[in-house]
């Protein structure tokens, strides 16, 4: 990951910087907008397993997806 948004779903999760998800409920995970849609097309409050890469070692993760909310951007002075 390239970064965890604090108080998301994934830093509840106990996800971290520099995991990499490499399957999404046993499906492998290949390319990162396909991860993405997956993610999309299940509904807010799923229970999901992920396997993660971290530190040179295989674990799974067990997450229940939130509902995207967009952080507000900083508008110019």
């Amino acid at each position: 990951m390239v970064q965890v948004q604090p108080g998301s779903a994934a830093e509840r999760a106990g996800l971290k910087k520099g995991d990499v998800i490499t399957a999404f409920n046993g499906a492998e995970v290949v390319d990162a907008n396909i991860f993405r849609n997956k993610v999309a097309s299940t509904p807010p409050g799923t229970e999901v397993t992920l396997t993660i890469q971290r530190d040179g070692r295989e674990q799974q993760v067990r997450a229940t997806l939130g509902e995207f909310t967009p952080q507000p951007q900083p508008q110019p002075q």
